[in-house]
């Protein structure tokens, strides 16, 4: 990167001016611990725009990767440039930061501020994440991990391949014909989705956790061709069961599918769990969210069994929301309650429902 003329009226050598901040790196980890998490990068960047000190933390503790960071930079840069000498102006990008600075940096005057220099490195991390051709759907190369094992993601396929051959999209006129799925064991308060595929594309369930997220991430995909574009934190959290063509998925999840015989429906049924981030982001799969999915698939399989006039209520208006409650399979957990509510066509003051069981 081309070196910075001083500035501050000139008074301050780039290289004695830095910057600091940290960022949310791409990738989630999922170590089986704790839920799956964006580890936080870092970073103490010169005035010339060279990183010269760089830390990880989780975002419990981020201040340990700022004093890594700031370690390093005190004492021998990452890039070798300016030879650890002390800074005489420090800008961090947030508050946070500023007692980190004044410790290990005392007597040095620090502030909260822009830096130009630290912005271009940050906006360059997604592009340090590999290809999204090399990553598949959703960066998603593998279906285990963590706490997921092959015989939980068998139960999860077991369930979208039962759901698959029920073809919901076929009884569900389209994707504003909402759902509600509720379940104490699981952790489901009124989560909103509706079933897609209507188009002849796309197949699959999505699930939001309010019908208030539902509903702002539909006024979002009216208003933008692209929403993976939107900025940072406007979208709603989102997970989805998306089934695919064969040909779609990463070539690691065919051979992972192949490998431990899950099942899967004849068509394009190939399921992906998605859990995707106000960044827009793919959270790593969990036991948890696998059993959310398996139980929402289970829940839709009953419901379209047993509720003939299921095609017939999304043509009229003005009714009560159609209620339903089941015990089914999840995981290895035995038999678990979830309840569904539909919500009636242009009915918008549905009162309260929640599971009780």
């Amino acid at each position: 990167m081309t070196s910075r003329q001083p500035r501050r009226g000139g008074s301050i050598p780039a290289h004695l001016h830095w910057a600091v901040g940290i960022a949310s790196m791409p990738a989630f980890i999922n170590d089986g611990v704790r839920p799956p998490f964006r580890p936080l990068v870092a970073l103490v960047v010169n005035g010339h725009g060279l990183v010269i000190g760089h830390g990880v933390a989780t975002p419990e503790d981020p201040l340990a990767g700022v004093e890594q960071a700031l370690l390093q930079a005190i004492g021998k840069p990452a890039s070798g440039f300016g030879g650890g000498a002390t800074p005489q102006q420090v800008t961090v990008s947030e508050e946070l930061l500023l007692t980190m600075v004044r410790r290990l940096l005392p007597g040095v005057p620090a502030k909260v501020g822009r830096s130009p220099e630290l912005e271009a490195v940050i906006r360059a991390l997604p592009a340090m994440d590999s290809p999204m051709e090399e990553q598949g759907i959703m960066g998603m190369t593998s279906y285990l991990g963590g706490d997921v094992t092959s015989e939980l993601v068998g139960s999860f396929f077991a369930a979208c391949a039962d759901l698959y051959r029920r073809e919901p999209w076929t009884v569900f006129a389209d994707d504003q014909c909402l759902l509600q799925v509720s379940s104490r064991a699981l952790a489901m308060n009124q989560w909103c989705g509706c079933v897609i595929g209507q188009a002849g594309e796309s197949y699959g369930v999505l699930l939001f956790e309010s019908r208030l997220d539902q509903q702002r991430f539909t006024e979002l995909a009216r208003r933008t061709p692209d929403i993976s574009r939107l900025p940072s934190g406007l979208l709603p959290i989102q997970r989805a069961i998306s089934y695919e063509p064969l040909d779609a998925i990463h070539r690691k999840l065919a051979a992972e599918i192949d490998q431990h015989r899950w099942p899967v429906a004849a068509g394009d049924a190939y399921p992906l769990p998605l859990h995707i981030d106000s960044d827009f982001l793919a959270v790593s799969s969990s036991r948890d969210e696998l059993a959310r999915l398996e139980a929402t698939a289970r829940a839709l399989t009953r419901l379209i069994d047993n509720t003939p006039e299921l095609e017939e209520f999304w043509h009229w208006t003005g009714q009560e929301s159609l209620r339903r409650q089941y015990r089914v399979p999840v995981q290895d957990r035995g038999l678990v309650s979830v309840s569904l509510s539909l919500i009636p066509p242009q009915d918008e003051d549905e009162e309260e429902w929640m599971d009780v069981i």
